[in-house]
């Protein structure tokens, strides 16, 4: 194994020996070179070694010069300059060429002889070629050790392996590295120590036969064993044990964990390749570029319609199969791939075995040796007839795609992702934007400065780039006039021609959203006026189930619109009304009218408490998602019914006062008249009678006198009571002379007189007796006691009657009770044929005072009325 070293200062003196020897047989010649002439003159020998013939003519240095090579000559002739002009001594060393004994190489040595009679320089001629060629292989030698020194050195260092040495009896000397984390133990443990008390015993067992072997044969075992390191971990080793001369063991060990797993990666890769084989559309190719053998799968011949027997692996199958286009193709393909490293994927047409040309894609890389030389190339053919045949279809179609780009009602951009800049863009969009389309192209969309809000640009892009594609439903963008363009934006990302760009589509929506905007308004003002409309709004569907109810519904109905929602409109209804409703609904929603009044502009209701409701109605008609919808207004006019009803009432019942009034204005004349013509008058005739006799027949005496006189005083007094009385049935004098309270006391005591079966009753404080208040309120309420004491004790049949008054300067109260039949409770209503009851009312109300009528808690009637003085 071991070659012997060589030893230069031996083969130095060898050399010496042999150019002696060469010397004394002829090898070596001299030469004389005149000075400063420069003559040469060479010997036979030096001539031999020149030119390869002693006899041959003289030769000059001009001789010598075109003898050598032509790299050396410079140097010679500056070194024999130096020797001419400066006596320098020389020594080189130059190729010749001998034609007819090739080329050798010679040594030239001289210096200046100083003791000669002339002046010249004198020297040896010597083919050193053997000694130039010991010398070169010595210095060859010398290198080639010292690199493979420092490679045997880098390896040693390098390596990862670790090795130990064993005493012949097994116990470790050294370790290559006493960190190394495949030790089993750690190396102040095991050193000194027997293998087998640091190893396991399977390990042991293994190490110890391989020993045997090892020192039996001569040889070096191989083991494999797992174990566990110092570090805790279970590897995988090998391990390469071998005798030493010395007797001792060299014990080299492995990890191939990574390596098993690695193995055992490829197996499974294999295994998946093999599978993958099988089952691929794929064919597979080898190339020997060398021998020009092809290697061709079964996949491969049956992508062209081969048996695999049917075809040959030989360049021939592929290239005789090539359409004639494509070969040089083919071939530039291959050669920039084996020259430069271009990718080899190309696409080609082969003629399969029915003589039909199909489309292939061919993909391979090669494998080059260690000198970077094509060795063989490998690679897989997938049939793109299909694809072809669907890109043919696309670029036939790609056309007619772009003239409808420029058609579509769709403004559409091609830009570039990062910088923005519009590649294509077509004349919608141009449009939308107020661009010229062609003035678009090259131009940012940031310079454009079609982005009305910025903001809204910033999240779109990053949406973009995270998903691939990017949507928003509204965006501001600005037109070139400065206006501001409502549009619906969609962009995705796409790779032409490897470069990323943006495809995006704009539908111009502003018409749309000022539309959406303006009956977004007016929404809000109908549901404004639905929220705040007094009246009741409901909606309801064919089949009179509600589907809107506002608040004004809920306050008039009573019922909340949650209660009603999906219900049928029937709640709301009196049940008499329900039949004719339905039937109403029905036959509106057939009919061709969009809205009407309802009934004849008036309808009932039914409240939640189950008081009816008048209600003034309208009913439209409108189709909302497809189906019909009646909505109907509705405004409650109960209180103006009643309201209607009682001023009707009223007026008939102020009427039929008016009347009594005229009758009871009659009657009082006719009393008044008869009084004045049957009392008064029958008094008054009287009184002139008796005037008459004093007038003709005086007084016989004085006593007489005084009778005639007593009974014209008589007569005179009874005339005035009859007065009196006359105008107490039109207005009490008492009542403007004395108040109130003297007023009813002499009513009282005038009824008690004509009702003796009945008692009446006067209560009134003494504080109130002498109380005053306007004529006319005294005056009023007079007349309405007056009239509840004549309906008591006509009508009633009570046998009490009791009024009482009260009151001060701020107003005055008066009550009639009585303790008969009772009456009807009644605020500002009277039965028919109770006209006094309405003469009262209309009395109370003339002042401002408030009349009440009903039922007292004893049984009987009580009329209260009371009147404040206004502040």
């Amino acid at each position: 194994m071991n070659s012997p070293q060589p030893d230069p200062d031996g083969e130095i003196e060898a050399l010496r020996a042999r150019q002696w020897l060469l010397f004394k047989h002829g090898c070596i010649g001299s030469w004389t070179l005149s000075l400063p002439a420069g003559d040469l003159t060479l010997s036979p020998q030096a001539r031999q070694l020149l030119v390869g013939d002693a006899d041959s003519a003289r030769l000059g240095l001009a001789d010598l010069l075109a003898l050598v090579d032509v790299e050396d000559r410079s140097s010679i002739a500056r070194a024999f300059e130096a020797l001419v002009a400066g006596g320098r001594p020389i020594d080189l060393f130059f190729d010749v060429h001998r034609p007819p004994l090739g080329r050798c190489c010679l040594r030239m040595r001289g210096a200046p002889v100083p003791d000669a009679s002339a002046a010249r320089a004198e020297g040896t001629l010597q083919d050193v070629s053997e000694r130039r060629q010991i010398e070169q292989a010595l210095e060859q030698s010398r290198t080639e050790a010292q690199e493979a020194m420092a490679r045997v050195k880098a390896v040693l260092e390098a390596v990862p392996d670790l090795w130990f040495v064993l005493s012949e009896d097994g116990r470790y000397m050294e370790v290559s590295r006493p960190d190394h984390p495949s030790l089993a133990a750690p190396w102040e443990q095991a050193h000194g120590r027997h293998f087998a008390e640091v190893v396991s015993p399977h390990v042991s067992e293994l190490a110890a036969a391989a020993l045997a072997r090892a020192r039996a044969g001569g040889s070096v075992e191989r083991i494999e064993y797992r174990l566990a390191t110092v570090g805790g971990a279970d590897r995988s080793f090998e391990a390469r044990i071998t005798a030493m001369s010395d007797g001792r063991w060299l014990y080299l060990t492995r990890d191939i964990t990574d390596a098993l797993q690695a193995q055992q990666a490829l197996r499974e890769s294999e295994g998946r390749l093999a599978r993958a084989m099988r089952g691929t559309s794929d064919g597979l190719w080898e190339w020997d570029v060398r021998t020009g053998r092809d290697h061709l799968s079964p996949r491969w011949k049956a992508l062209l319609g081969f048996a695999p027997h049917e075809l040959a692996d030989a360049e021939e199958s592929f290239f005789g199969r090539l359409h004639p286009d494509d070969v040089g193709a083919v071939n530039a393909a291959v050669q920039a791939h084996f020259r430069h490293g271009a990718p080899y994927d190309i696409e080609l047409r082969l003629r399969t075995k029915d003589d039909q040309w199909r489309w292939f894609r061919s993909r391979g890389e090669v494998e080059r040796d260690a000198a970077g030389q094509p060795l063989r190339m490998a690679g897989s053919i997938s049939d793109i007839t299909a694809r072809r045949q669907i890109e043919d279809a696309l670029r036939d179609s790609q056309a007619r795609a772009s003239a409808m780009l420029h058609t579509v009602p769709v403004g559409i951009a091609l830009t570039g992702l990062d910088d923005g800049l519009v590649v294509e863009a077509n004349d919608e969009l141009g449009r939308i934007l107020g661009w010229p389309a062609g003035e678009m192209v090259g131009r940012s969309t940031v310079e454009l400065g079609v982005w009305a809000e910025p903001a809204q640009r910033v999240p779109f892009a990053d949406a973009l780039r995270r998903e691939g594609r990017a949507f928003t439903p509204h965006v501001l963008l600005r037109h070139h006039n400065g206006s501001t363009v409502h549009g619906r934006l969609s962009s995705q990302l796409l790779d032409i021609g490897g470069q990323t760009l943006v495809l995006s589509a704009l539908t111009d929506i502003s018409d749309r959203v000022l539309a959406e905007q303006a009956l977004r308004e007016q929404r809000e003002a109908y549901a404004a006026i639905f929220e705040a409309a007094s009246d009741a709004i409901v909606s309801v569907d064919v089949k009179g189930q509600v589907l809107l109810f506002n608040p004004g519904a809920e306050r008039i109905f009573g019922v909340a619109a949650t209660a009603l929602h999906g219900q049928s409109m029937d709640r709301l209804l009196p049940a008499a009304q329900r039949a004719r409703h339905h039937v109403d609904i029905a036959g509106f929603s057939a009919s061709a009218s969009s809205r009407r009044a309802m009934g004849a502009g008036r309808v009932k209701g039914l409240r939640a408490d189950g008081h009816e409701l008048d209600l003034e109605a309208s009913i439209s008609k409108a189709q909302v998602g497809g189906q019909v919808v009646l909505t109907a207004i509705l405004r409650d006019v109960t209180e103006r019914v009643r309201a209607e009803a009682d001023l009707l009432r009223h007026r008939f019942e102020l009427s039929a006062l008016t009347r009594q009034l005229l009758e009871q204005e009659k009657r009082t004349t006719q009393r008044l008249a008869q009084a004045l013509h049957d009392q008064l008058g029958q008094t008054l005739t009287a009184l002139r009678l008796a005037l008459d006799r004093e007038r003709r027949a005086p007084a016989a005496d004085a006593a007489d006198a005084a009778l005639r006189s007593a009974q014209s005083l008589a007569l005179v007094d009874e005339a005035v009571g009859q007065v009196r009385q006359v105008l107490v049935d039109l207005r009490p004098p008492l009542l403007d002379e004395e108040g109130l309270h003297a007023a009813l006391d002499n009513e009282m005591a005038a009824r008690t007189s004509l009702h003796p079966g009945i008692d009446l009753l006067l209560e009134v404080p003494p504080a109130a007796q002498s109380m005053r208040w306007p004529g006319e309120v005294e005056y009023a309420l007079f007349m309405i006691t007056r009239e509840a004491l004549d309906n008591a004790l006509r009508h009633a049949g009570a046998t009490l009657v009791r009024v009482a008054m009260a009151g001060d300067a701020r107003g005055v109260q008066l009550e009639v009770v009585d303790d008969g039949v009772g009456f009807e409770p009644v605020t500002d209503r009277a039965r028919p044929g109770h006209l006094g009851l309405i003469g009262m009312r209309e009395r109370a109300r003339a002042i401002g005072a408030v009349l009440e009528l009903g039922t007292a808690a004893e049984g009987g009637t009580r009329m209260g009325v009371a009147w404040a003085t206004p502040t």
